[in-house]
């Protein structure tokens, strides 16, 4: 729009000036000329008032029209010039006013860059305080996690001292009793069981089984095996000697505290001191813990061991009675196979029974010790802590005991407290006299 103004005020001052030239030209004819353009207008309108009267009236017309046509030319030009100057002054001020909208928008934008320095300054500060945080965070979290470790664990000891010092017995002496009981029937059932069904023969010589049957039984019983007796005296005595090799085995085996002898051994002594030092509560507690944790760690192992055991002192009553079960001479593998094969239920069946008697006195008693007992062969008969297996009353103060057919159960103390016993089921024994009712000779 400033380019077409300035454009219209060129070609105005062309004009203008192309008049003026023809009017600077007849005013050399007629008038004097002017000094400048207004004065000259001022002048020439004063002496054409002036000279009116003089000049003919086609100069008067001729002069009208130029003074017409320089009073139309003349204010466009001025109006034009007018309209140049304000737009040029409303540019100037427009330039001024985006100026200092320019000055302030570098000064907020300054501000702005410097907040934005600061903002990232206080950022990266937090960053830093946000990664200690978050370090000092782990590590409390593995303090409390130590802690609560900690806590589980003592928990859990209190939780077991609280089970240890309350727990009380889980079974009743009747329910012993009982157990003991059907052990006992069990190994008279299988013990008659397999002498009826057995076939014996000349008795071979067979010094290293009748020498391990002596360190056993004793000797009086085992010449008894190998004397000269007719078939059913025989399978009297082998009835006999296979109910003591089987009562023998469970009440060696009931009594241990571990199947590694030496593990046994300081078991047994340390449960001793403990008996002496605490009282039976305590003591039976360790005793039903311990028990559980040694012996019964691997309840198949035992089982097997124990199966083990009882199977070879039968072999041995066997084969130093002349039995011919797998040949007048039968090594010890087919002996102890033929007897698993032909008797492993029946033999199962007396370790199931011994081992729940065990557990449940070692485990299931924490109130007293109740333990099972037997007679050694060769000890002198005393009715109140035995029974005569043969239902006899009367029994001469000369007698003696051969072996014990059925195990006994009573109640013990240490003898560190008072060496008190009670006796919860008499063992019943087998007196030499009855044997030599059977045998005249003996």
């Amino acid at each position: 729009m400033l380019g077409k103004a300035e454009a219209l005020v060129k070609r105005q001052r062309q004009r203008f000036s192309r008049k003026q030239a023809t009017g600077d030209t007849n005013a050399g004819r007629g008038r004097q000329p002017t000094v400048n353009s207004d004065q000259g207008h001022v002048l020439q309108s004063s002496h054409q008032a002036h000279t009116m009267n003089t000049v003919d009236p086609s100069s008067r017309r001729e002069r009208g029209q130029r003074n017409y046509i320089d009073t139309a030319v003349r204010f466009p030009v001025a109006q034009g010039m007018m309209d140049i100057d304000t737009a040029l002054n409303n540019q100037k001020s427009s330039e001024t006013m985006r100026n200092e909208e320019m000055k302030e928008l570098r000064k907020e934008l300054g501000l702005a860059e410097q907040k934005i320095v600061s903002l990232e300054e206080e950022m990266a500060a937090r960053d830093k305080d946000l990664i200690r945080l978050h370090a000092d965070l782990e590590r409390e979290q593995a303090v409390r996690k130590d802690e609560r470790r900690l806590l589980d664990i003592r928990t859990q000891e209190l939780r077991d001292a609280h089970a240890y010092s309350m727990r009380s017995d889980t079974l009743s002496t009747d329910e012993l009793v009982a157990k003991v009981e059907s052990l006992n029937a069990e190994i008279y059932q299988v013990s008659a069981y397999m002498a009826d069904s057995m076939t014996f023969g000349a008795r071979v010589d067979f010094e290293a089984a009748r020498a391990e049957a002596v360190h056993w039984f004793g000797s009086y019983i085992i010449d008894l095996l190998c004397s000269t007796i007719n078939e059913e005296t025989r399978m009297q005595v082998v009835q006999i000697a296979m109910q003591a090799a089987l009562v023998q085995s469970c009440a060696g085996f009931i009594s241990m505290w571990h199947i590694e002898k030496r593990t046994d051994e300081n078991l047994s002594r340390l449960y001793a001191k403990i008996q002496a030092t605490n009282t039976q509560v305590v003591a039976g507690r360790w005793r039903a813990m311990t028990r559980s944790g040694s012996k019964y760690e691997s309840l198949s192992d035992v089982k097997k061991e124990w199966i083990k055991t009882v199977v070879r002192k039968l072999a041995i009553v066997l084969i130093v009675a002349g039995w011919t079960g797998v040949g007048t001479n039968p090594p010890w593998e087919a002996s102890t196979s033929f007897l698993m094969k032909r008797y492993g239920e029946r033999i199962e069946e007396i370790v199931h029974l011994a081992m729940d008697l065990d557990r449940g006195m070692g485990e299931g008693i924490v109130s007293e010790d109740i333990v099972i007992f037997s007679v050694g062969g060769g000890s002198s008969f005393v009715p109140d802590t035995m029974e005569n297996g043969d239902g006899e009353f009367t029994v001469l103060d000369s007698d003696h005991v051969l072996c014990t057919c059925e195990l006994g159960l009573k109640v013990s103390r240490s003898v560190q407290k008072d060496g008190y016993s009670a006796i919860l089921v008499k063992p019943k024994v087998v007196l030499c006299s009855t044997i030599s009712d059977i045998i005249p000779t003996v």
